[in-house]
C-alpha cells in the first residue's frame, strides 16, 4: 500500500527536525570528511552502496553531530562487512564511541541487495522513514544500486513538493570471486552474532534494533513514533 505525504506535513516534520533550507557549515564539513574517505570505502568490496543518512544529509546536524553511514552490501556478506569496515574505521580513530562523537562515523544501518525495499520497516503513516530516503547523499555506488534502491521503494510519494536533487557518479566495477569471503561470512557471523543478540536481549528487544540474516540496524533511538504523534496525533 503506497503512503501518501503532503507538504506541509513534510514542512512540519523539517521543522521538528531542526532542518535548514541549505546545508551549513557543519554539513559541509562533514559531508567533505566523508568524500575524503571514499577511496578507503570504495576498496571493500563487498560494498555496493554507502549513503549519508540522518542528520547529516536532512541539513539538520550541529557541531557535535557524527557521521551516519547506510550501507548495502553484496548477498551472504553483510557480517564480514561490517566487520572490517568497522575494524579500518577503528584503526583510524574515526568510529562513533561513548567518549568520541563528534565528526566520527556512525555505522548502525546495513542491508544486502536482497533487502532493498524498506516498506516493511515502515510505521503506518511512516513520514519519517520517507523522509530519510528521500534525502540520502550517495557517497559511492556500484552496480548501479542508487537506481535499484530508488526502484525498489515506490511505496511511498511525496505530494507538492520539490524533491531534493543528490548528484551521484555511477562506478561501472565488475564482481571479483573472493576465494575464501564465504568463509569469512559464516566465522564473522559465528563469532558476533551472539554477542550482539544478547546486547539486543539487554536492550528489552526494542523495535528499532534489527538483527537479521539480510540487515542489521542498530540505531540507539528510533524517534518514529514520536515524530508521528507529533504531526499526526496519538
Amino acid at each position: 500500500m503506497v503512503q501518501f505525504f503532503w507538504e506541509k506535513e513534510i514542512t512540519k516534520l523539517e521543522h521538528l527536525l531542526g532542518g535548514k533550507e541549505k546545508p551549513g557549515v557543519y554539513e559541509y564539513q562533514f559531508l567533505s570528511k566523508a568524500e575524503s574517505y571514499k577511496k578507503i570505502f570504495r576498496s571493500i568490496p563487498w560494498i555496493l552502496w554507502i549513503a549519508i543518512c540522518n542528520s547529516v544529509s536532512m541539513n539538520a546536524c550541529h557541531k557535535d553531530s557524527d557521521i551516519d553511514l547506510f550501507i548495502i552490501t553484496k548477498r551472504n556478506r553483510i557480517w564480514t562487512t561490517r566487520v572490517i569496515i568497522t575494524l579500518i574505521l577503528s584503526l583510524l580513530w574515526e568510529r562513533k564511541n561513548e567518549k568520541k562523537h563528534r565528526d566520527k562515523f556512525c555505522l548502525s544501518f546495513f542491508i544486502t541487495e536482497d533487502f532493498l525495499d524498506l516498506s516493511s520497516l515502515a510505521l503506518e503513516k511512516d513520514i519519517y522513514l520517507a523522509y530519510w530516503i528521500e534525502n540520502l547523499i550517495p557517497l559511492i555506488e556500484k552496480e548501479n544500486m542508487f537506481q535499484k534502491f530508488k526502484d525498489a521503494n515506490i511505496w511511498y510519494q511525496i505530494e507538492g513538493k520539490e524533491r531534493k536533487a543528490q548528484k551521484r557518479k555511477e562506478e561501472i566495477i565488475p564482481r571479483k570471486s573472493h576465494i575464501f569471503s564465504s568463509c569469512y561470512e559464516y566465522i564473522f557471523q559465528k563469532i558476533f552474532l551472539k554477542k550482539t543478540k544478547k546486547s539486543f536481549q539487554k536492550l528489552w528487544k526494542p523495535f528499532w534494533i534489527i538483527i537479521e540474516e539480510n540487515i542489521l540496524k542498530f540505531h540507539n533511538k528510533d524517534k518514529r513514533k514520536e515524530i508521528q504523534e507529533k504531526i499526526y496525533g496519538k
